[in-house]
């Protein structure tokens, strides 16, 4: 007879567990987002906790106070009441309150801008009167800046000198480039900008082609040799480039391939010269090849024949355009 009453006090003890299990589940819905120890006086089951299992000590584990099944059903992902995430590591930032990624960063501007007192006229003529430098810059790292952008700012104050000239944030690093361009645009003093001003110039790159060989045909014995015409033009070619350099000045972009066709005479002069194909698209640049062209003067050829020349030069802006 005990033994069935002790039996009947189970049974009854086993309901009390589950009526309680799922009281504790309503109330840990409510707090859900942040899951901590169970406090059964906040819940009201202070009478059913000690009557059930008996007052637990002061510090035991949650585990103790409940039970492992109780407290894995609570804590399961998808159930009612459970979490569905442990709880972060102390001293972790939550997902609330993690920094932002940093936005990425913006395309470089592919065209100059300025403020202030500045404007492209006065700051692309101050530029170009230091092209041969800034070239230089690209030039020491051709092998690696071939067709590159690197785009620099800088300040110029009331007298037009400017200082703090520094690679632009949002252009990636070129070989070593930008220090070079920063130690040369430090140097520039841009005249006629009337004030302080601040500019973002983009320098692009190209690498010139190398100078076409002559073209060198013979009318009748001549021995006129081909690197002697060739070592001949060194001359005229720096005529055009001087001529083109002071076009691009005022004409932005300008740029193409200059060919002119000459003839040497038996006396070593030249006899005749004239225009041949010609993109670069500007007057005073096609004569001033021509003009340079005749004042060559050519090593003394014997057998008395005359020799036909064609010189072809690419000029290119280099990377102030």
């Amino acid at each position: 007879m005990r033994k069935t009453r002790l039996l009947g006090r189970g049974a009854w003890g086993a309901a009390a567990v589950a009526a309680a299990a799922l009281g504790v589940a309503g109330c840990w819905g409510v707090n859900k987002r942040h899951p901590k120890p169970l406090n059964y006086d906040e819940m009201g089951l202070e009478t059913h906790h000690r009557g059930l299992m008996g007052s637990p000590e002061v510090g035991a584990p949650e585990e103790e106070r409940i039970g492992h099944d109780t407290l894995d059903k609570l804590r399961a992902p998808g159930k009612k009441g459970g979490t569905g995430a442990p709880a972060p590591a102390s001293g972790a930032p939550s997902a609330a309150t993690a920094a932002p990624a940093p936005p990425p960063l913006a395309a470089p501007p592919d065209a100059p801008s300025f403020g202030g007192k500045l404007d492209k006229g006065v700051v692309r003529a101050a530029l170009r009167a230091h092209a041969a430098a800034i070239d230089g810059c690209f030039e020491k790292a051709k092998d690696d800046a071939g067709g590159a952008t690197v785009v620099m700012e800088g300040a110029a104050d009331a007298g037009g000198k400017v200082t703090g000239a520094k690679l632009v944030p949002t252009t990636a690093p070129s070989h070593g480039v930008e220090a070079c361009l920063a130690s040369v645009l430090d140097g520039v003093t841009i005249a006629g900008a009337g004030g302080a001003g601040t500019f973002v110039w983009p320098f692009k790159w190209t690498p010139p082609e190398p100078a076409a060989d002559p073209v060198v045909t013979y009318a009748g014995k001549s021995d006129l040799s081909k690197d002697a015409v060739k070592s001949a033009l060194v001359l005229a070619e720096k005529s055009v480039h001087g001529c083109y350099e002071k076009a691009l000045a005022a004409k932005e972009g300008l740029g193409g391939t200059l060919a002119v066709k000459l003839v040497v005479g038996k006396d070593s002069k030249v006899a005749s010269a004239e225009l041949g194909a010609s993109t670069i698209g500007d007057a005073d640049v096609e004569k001033c090849a021509i003009d340079a062209v005749k004042a060559l003067a050519f090593p003394k050829a014997k057998g008395g024949g005359t020799v036909n020349v064609t010189a072809t030069w690419r000029l290119t802006p280099g990377a102030v355009r």
